[in-house]
């Protein structure tokens, strides 16, 4: 598109089209802007095609908002395709209620639904959890519409009914269906079955699936949640089992990719806790413990020396990677539009293949080189994708200037970002502060940092655990920030897990930035000078 512009050839308004929809795809909403204001700039008229584009580049790059006003913005003359984008655009942002008025609107204004329409429609009723509405739009489909259902028309009715744990209704409708159901069907009817625990539509469900997808790994991930809910073990218990059973067997760990300065033990204790070795040998133990969750890409970090297939298992994860996960989507699913996630990782981290990020999220990893390249492709090997709708960003941590390179990338410290700690290799308190400085410079106020500080980084300098706190205040408030240590026993308690020593292995903090970033203050200042410059007291005022 920017060769187009620089050979002076006038797009049309399917050029146009096709960039908003890769932009739309890619959830890169300052693009979307761009190409909506050069169709401005081209004076294209705005008619049906290029504006139910940008509804739905809009509501795919996360600002619903900006697609309600291009949707009004059409007026009166909006054709089915229109409306379903809309549609469709609430039902991505979880406004069940509003897709289903907007479709009475639209039948009310005369135009036909079609099948995305409707697609559009009962998506927005399984995520609302409205069956008996499901139920209605499903038949008024094809009674009042005579619209064929497709199979992921069916496959909406047997999410429906899964996730409201109407089992027997889902399997009426899977056998009702006119085609084979395909792995979307029996995989809906796993995952509902999996939430209510029904264990029996669980097995037929995954063995169907493996039928049709044999390599379909989270298919046994799901299973193994169903499974492992029923038993009270404790997990600590099951993974020392574990390790005791690798290594009669043989199995050795490779210390030497640590890069940590560590006696042997500490080294074995860090590869034991960063690099997976302690994924779940389902094959081992017949019964596990209920897991903190579940990662369905860990099984490719196991050694080639570990004398078992353990790729379909998962690894049970620590208190404190379940405490960090839960507060990077619980932060992100509280914000519009762009969202920028900042990952300091050991290389491993499968947070971005493995979590629900929402739509439009940017997500930047500054890790070791190294590492993250030999991590990266076995990720690539076993299928690992970035959600649809992100976009992925790395920084290697041996970059002269991460700060410049992650602002390179895109980084923009004029919007709301969160950062995250966890695995990074820190040697000293000072190797932190660092980093802390970084963040600092690049988050603008009111944003997050959090995560897991290695316990030696601070012991080794403040001492006790009083001192270690104040130290800790003090570090944090000389950056900008307000701390809050996290202790492990807090969220063992929040999580309803009971504490185990070995989950008590660093220093647990959220963070809250009170200053203006670097980029916040250069707009103040350049604002500053603009009403010094015109003399706009009432400007100066408000500034």
């Amino acid at each position: 598109m920017q060769e187009l512009g620089n050979k002076d050839v006038r797009p049309n308004e399917f050029t146009m089209s096709v960039v908003l929809s890769a932009c739309g795809q890619l959830g890169a909403l300052e693009h979307g802007k761009w190409a909506h204001a050069y169709i401005d700039k081209c004076g294209l008229e705005v008619g049906v095609i290029l504006g139910t584009s940008s509804i739905d580049m809009y509501a795919k790059c996360g600002s619903i908002e900006k697609a309600r006003w291009m949707f009004n913005v059409l007026g009166p003359n909006k054709d089915a395709m229109a409306w379903s984008a809309m549609i469709s655009g609430l039902n991505m942002h979880g406004h069940s209620e509003e897709c289903l008025e907007l479709f009475s609107k639209m039948t009310h204004h005369g135009v036909r639904p079609n099948a995305v329409t409707f697609m559009g429609v009962l998506c927005a009723c399984v995520y609302g959890g409205l069956v008996h509405e499901g139920e209605l739009y499903f038949r008024r489909m094809r009674v009042e519409f005579g619209i064929t259902p497709l199979i992921q028309h069916y496959g909406c009715m047997v999410d429906l009914y899964g996730r409201a744990g109407l089992i027997e209704a889902a399997w009426n409708t899977v056998n009702s269906m006119p085609m084979e159901p395909d792995v979307i069907i029996w995989g809906a009817l796993l995952s509902g079955a999996r939430m209510h625990g029904d264990i029996t539509t669980c097995e037929v469900a995954l063995e169907k699936l493996i039928e049709l997808e044999p390599t379909h790994r989270a298919a046994y991930v799901l299973l193994l949640n169903v499974y492992t809910k029923t038993e009270s073990r404790e997990i600590h218990l099951m993974l020392e089992e574990i390790m005791k059973r690798l290594k009669a067997e043989g199995y050795v760990g490779n210390t030497i990719e640590v890069l940590l300065d560590l006696d042997e033990e500490g080294k074995e204790m860090a590869l034991s806790l960063h690099s997976e070795k302690l994924a779940v040998a389902f094959a081992i133990l017949k019964t596990s413990a209920d897991p903190l969750f579940v990662d369905q890409y860990a099984g490719c970090f196991v050694p080639d020396n570990v004398p078992m297939d353990m790729g379909l298992y998962p690894r049970h994860y620590c208190l404190a990677t379940k405490f960090v996960d839960n507060k990077l989507l619980t932060t992100l699913n509280d914000r519009d539009g762009l969202r920028q996630v900042v990952l300091l990782t050991d290389g491993m981290d499968t947070r971005p293949y493995r979590l629900g990020w929402p739509n439009s999220t940017l997500i930047f990893d500054v890790s070791p080189e190294r590492v993250f390249r030999m991590a990266s492709k076995k990720l690539e090997d076993v299928g690992a994708k970035i959600p649809k709708g992100c976009l992925f960003l790395r920084v290697p941590l041996e970059s002269s200037d991460i700060q410049q390179i992650l602002c390179n990338k895109g980084f923009n410290g004029n919007r709301p970002s969160i950062w995250a700690l966890q695995g990074l290799p820190l040697m000293t308190l000072g190797s932190f502060e660092v980093v802390l400085s970084i963040v600092s410079n690049l988050a603008m106020k009111g944003c997050l940092f959090l995560g897991e500080l290695p316990a030696w980084v601070t012991e080794a300098e403040a001492g006790t655990k009083s001192s270690t706190q104040a130290r800790m205040e003090k570090i944090f408030m000389g950056n900008g920030f307000r701390v809050k240590l996290i202790s492990y026993s807090e969220v063992a308690a929040k999580l309803g897990r009971e504490l185990a020593p070995q989950d008590c292995k660093g220093l647990l903090f959220v963070a809250e930035q009170l200053r203006f970033s670097d980029d916040q203050m250069e707009n103040w200042r350049r604002e500053f000078q603009r009403i010094e410059e015109e003399g706009d007291e009432e400007g100066f005022e408000e500034l």
